[in-house]
């Protein structure tokens, strides 16, 4: 048995122990800090974060990445009100330094806005690019060049291999090669091209640096072509003559033909959807043989479940359409390119879908002839033609 001094002694021990590592400062590296929360994105189309594909939006984290899809777009918005834009098969990296954001674009092409008391860093290839109370468009041609167009304020470059730095005002375009050569703006090679262009050749190879050849006319016709985004939102934005007016008049004309499309295209897959369903019906309450019935039946069935599909997918168009149109209504002049970008993905989503249910169109036709021959009776006369696709957008007048 423990005599009682040498039992009080050891529980003071323990308790000066306990104290002692209750008190001891937790170094930073015991500590695993949670990630700083940057902002956030809002996607339409295949658009992904942290390697996940988002639904609509999602948090923003340091050093998260963003990749846009082919036929998606993105938006972000950003700690101090920053905006970005992105087009489709664009990929940027996103992190803090400091009291700035910094954008690594790995890709594609961004719009940018920022905001007036806070600093916006965007890094492409060897160039840093300094925005304060400023908006423009950052395009990564090919690997080894960069292009910048500024719509409101002025952005400082400065290259990090020759160490050079300079301005690009409002309102001017430059192109700039990994090599610190700065090329002809955007617009005075617009002015050269003629007024009735070929199909839109591929991006020529990009040079090495100290090759002495610079990139061909129709790599700059390529370039004039993809900047601005997609082809929809580029036809409309990169028409200098034309006022912010004529421009949101414009997309909203687009916006008008691509939602007309849709009810157009409800209303037929409604109609077909309603006589699928009427045919099934006449060949299961007919006399024919049992194999024949099962085989009709089942045509008619897939034709049912195809229009079912079909009229979900234009359902959710249709609600995008008017989110679109509700963001149209009160967007100011930077956010128009993105709004144009959102109308044609949509555009080719509805096409898709349109594509598709003229496909079931022909089916319950021929569906419904052979039911007739097979004797059949009791069919609805169904007379819908085809859907016509949305067509291309406008540009302003």
């Amino acid at each position: 048995m423990v005599p009682r001094k040498y039992l009080k002694k050891s529980i003071a021990l323990v308790l000066l122990c306990s104290t002692v590592f209750a008190t001891t400062p937790v170094s930073a590296a015991d500590i695993h800090k949670p990630k700083a929360t940057l902002g956030s994105v809002n996607g339409v189309g295949p658009v992904s974060l942290r390697g996940m594909q988002i639904a609509q939006e999602a948090t923003l984290f340091d050093r998260d990445e963003v990749e846009v899809g082919a036929k998606g777009y993105a938006k972000v918005t950003l700690i101090g009100g920053h905006k970005l834009e992105l087009d489709q098969t664009t990929k940027v990296n996103i992190r803090q330094s400091g009291d700035k954001v910094v954008v690594q674009i790995g890709s594609g092409n961004i719009g940018f806005t920022s905001a007036k008391d806070s600093e916006l860093t965007l890094v492409a290839g060897p160039y840093v690019v300094t925005v304060n109370h400023a908006s423009g468009n950052l395009a990564m041609i090919g690997s080894g060049a960069v292009g910048i167009r500024t719509l409101t304020g002025k952005v400082g470059v400065r290259q990090t291999t020759t160490k050079a730095s300079f301005v690009v005002m409002e309102g001017h375009e430059r192109i700039l090669s990994y090599d610190g050569r700065m090329t002809t703006s955007l617009a005075e090679i617009a002015s050269n091209v003629p007024e009735s262009l070929p199909a839109v050749p591929p991006l020529p190879q990009p040079q090495t640096a100290g090759s002495g050849r610079s990139i061909s006319t129709a790599g700059w016709i390529a370039i004039i072509a993809t900047i601005g985004g997609a082809a929809g939102a580029i036809a409309i934005l990169s028409t200098n003559s034309s006022s912010k007016k004529d421009v949101k008049n414009t997309v909203q004309k687009n916006l008008d033909t691509v939602s007309t499309s849709a009810q157009q295209a409800t209303t037929a897959n409604n109609q077909t959807a309603t006589a699928a369903t009427q045919t099934n019906a006449a060949i299961g309450s007919s006399s024919i043989g049992a194999g024949q019935k099962t085989l009709l039946q089942n045509r008619a069935s897939a034709i049912q479940s195809a229009t079912a599909s079909i009229g979900t997918q234009l359902a959710s168009i249709t609600s995008q359409l008017n989110n679109v149109q509700k963001q149209l209504n009160s967007a100011k002049d930077s956010e128009l390119s993105g709004i144009a970008a959102q109308v044609e993905n949509l555009r080719q989503q509805l096409n898709n879908q349109i594509n598709l249910l003229n496909g079931q169109i022909s089916a319950l036709k021929l569906l419904i002839s052979d039911s007739g021959a097979a004797g059949v009776t009791g069919l609805p006369s169904f007379t819908i033609s085809a859907v016509a696709t949305a067509p291309p957008p406008a540009s302003p007048s």
